[in-house]
């Protein structure tokens, strides 16, 4: 596992869904410097893959649709908030929708946000959804941080 820097990973995410889904307001909202977790980039890339791809699935209905990214870090943990407005999942369903082969939707395998899960846990982080309100859903995600001490030993953080 190496420092990895989770706004490099998603800016890299966002990058490849603006382009293919122009009516969606993708909005980013994180620090302008780095914000580093010990992990595997690909790995996470696939993280954020999955969960965008929810988002995206969930708000092709939605008139104006919008999916926004939150980015920060507090004491020792890095977290993530992705919110969509769209169709939003059953109340009551919000943890059975990380267990694997349970999906939604129709065309769904379900697998998605189970991989999520088990690659989020393997980083010693947690995953939970909730309502989003008025509609949609919020999926949050904590990770353990890299110190900025270990930051500056490696001179940078890589991706």
């Amino acid at each position: 596992l190496k420092t990895t820097d989770m706004v490099a990973i998603m800016k890299e995410v966002i990058q490849l869904y603006e382009h293919s889904y122009p009516r969606i307001d993708f909005y980013f909202d994180t620090p302008e410097s780095p914000v580093c977790v010990l992990g595997d980039a690909a790995q996470l890339k696939r993280v954020f893959v999955n969960i965008y791809t929810n988002a995206i699935a969930a708000v092709k209905n939605v008139e104006n649709p919008r999916i926004s990214l939150h980015v920060y870090q507090a004491v020792g943990m890095v977290k993530v908030s992705l919110k969509d407005e769209g169709s939003g999942i059953p109340l009551g369903l919000h943890g059975k929708v990380l267990e694997p082969y349970f999906s939604t939707k129709e065309e769904g395998s379900g697998l998605g946000l189970a991989i999520v899960q088990q690659i989020v846990r393997d980083h010693d982080g947690r995953v939970w959804l909730e309502r989003n309100k008025p509609r949609g859903t919020v999926v949050y995600l904590e990770f353990p941080g890299v110190a900025d001490s270990a930051l500056e030993e490696e001179g940078h953080a890589t991706v």
